[in-house]
Order: structure tokens, then C-alpha cells, then sequence
């Protein structure tokens, strides 16, 4: 973890919470958030039942305002993000620390003690960067490479795509057939490309958009 944060455990908690590889038509085909790179649907419903409170830690529920006194809903993109990190926190919180701890103190911020100028110790600022990343989707599809999906599921149904990296192949497989199955014509299909490809046009050429 360069900078104290694990995001192959982020994905995992993502996955344990939201994963839902068996996926069958319906309605739950408009509730697909992410893909992750397996090509994996993340299917989140904004409902209590999506809201997996007895899994975390009261504290982080707190800190992350997921408690039932605090919690107010961001969307169906942010609020799986919110609980996913309150997973990896509950589940990882001593490693984190420990592996901040091994860190050096961060010295872009200072605070004064006893007459002494430190830096801030690293466990503050990658608690404060994981409350950050838990609102924040565009960051959350750059560190994980999941794709960020919406379909409005309507007779319009236009599918949106968010994409921090080229697809990977399993990725592209999903789509190709999402795609094929609900009969979504290439000009109802909006990419978002914040890779470093996106001149290139890589994202639409592997989805045989390129002349859309």
C-alpha cells in the first residue's frame, strides 16, 4: 500500500457486500452501479436493506456518518462506496494502522507539541483521504479500475459509462453482451473516459463505437 490504503481490499469489501455475479433480467439490471475488472456486477438498491449497519463498527459508523442519526443518501453511485469503505475499516483497521505507523510523519502538515513542530502522523491523513474517497466515485473507479455503469432502463435507454482505465477483458465481455441482450443502440451510449487513453479513443474503439 503506497499511500496506506489497500484498494484490492476495497474492491473485496465492495464484492462481499454488493457483488452479484448470478445476475437475471428485470428490473435489478438498471441497479448495476460498478463492474470491477473480474467483470463482476456491483448491484446496489437504495434501501435499508442495502444498508449493512451490523457489519460495522459503530465508531466508523460515526466517523463516516452512516448511523441512522446522520446518515442522509448521496445516490446509488456514492452510498455503496460509503458502506464499502466502512467495511474495509472495519475489517482492516489494525493493519491500517499498523502500516501507517511504519510510515514517516507527513511533513506538508505540522502540528506544535511541547514546544516541538512534528509532522502529522500518517494514520490521521489516510483516515481523513478514506472519508474523502467514501463520497467521492471518480476517485473510487481511478483506484479500484472499476467502471462506473447507469442505465436509465427506459424506452430512451441510454447507458452511461465511466471509465478511469482501458477496459479489461472481462469488462468488455459484460458489456458487448449487456449491450446485445437489451438492445442498447450505439447513439444511446454515453462514455465517460478519464483514462489516459481517452485520445485515443481505446474505451469506444473496444466497444465498436469508434464511429459514433
Amino acid at each position: 500500500m503506497n499511500d496506506g490504503i489497500d484498494n484490492k481490499k476495497l474492491e473485496s469489501c465492495m464484492l462481499e457486500l454488493y457483488g452479484n455475479p448470478l445476475l437475471t433480467q428485470g428490473t435489478i439490471t438498471t441497479k448495476i452501479r460498478y463492474l470491477t475488472i473480474s467483470g463482476l456486477p456491483i448491484v446496489f438498491f437504495s434501501s435499508k436493506n442495502f444498508f449493512p449497519r451490523d457489519l460495522i463498527d459503530k465508531d466508523i459508523q460515526l466517523f463516516l456518518e452512516l448511523d441512522e442519526r446522520h446518515y442522509v443518501r448521496q445516490g446509488g453511485h456514492v452510498d455503496p462506496i460509503r458502506w464499502s469503505v466502512g467495511l474495509y475499516l472495519t475489517k482492516y483497521k489494525t493493519e491500517i494502522k499498523e502500516d501507517a505507523d511504519r510510515m514517516p510523519p507527513d511533513r506538508s502538515r505540522v502540528v506544535h507539541k511541547d514546544g516541538k513542530i512534528l509532522g502529522v502522523p500518517q494514520w490521521d491523513r489516510v483516515i481523513k483521504k478514506l472519508r474523502l474517497l467514501s463520497m467521492n466515485s471518480m476517485e473510487w473507479i481511478q483506484r479500484t479500475k472499476m467502471c462506473r455503469l447507469g442505465w436509465s432502463g427506459t424506452s430512451r435507454r441510454d447507458l452511461n459509462i465511466a471509465v478511469g482505465y482501458p477496459l479489461t477483458h472481462s469488462q468488455r465481455r459484460f458489456l458487448l453482451d449487456y449491450i446485445e441482450v437489451y438492445h442498447i443502440s450505439p447513439d444511446r451510449i454515453y462514455i465517460d473516459d478519464y483514462s489516459s487513453s481517452k485520445r485515443t479513443g481505446t474505451v469506444k474503439r473496444q466497444l465498436g463505437l469508434q464511429f459514433f
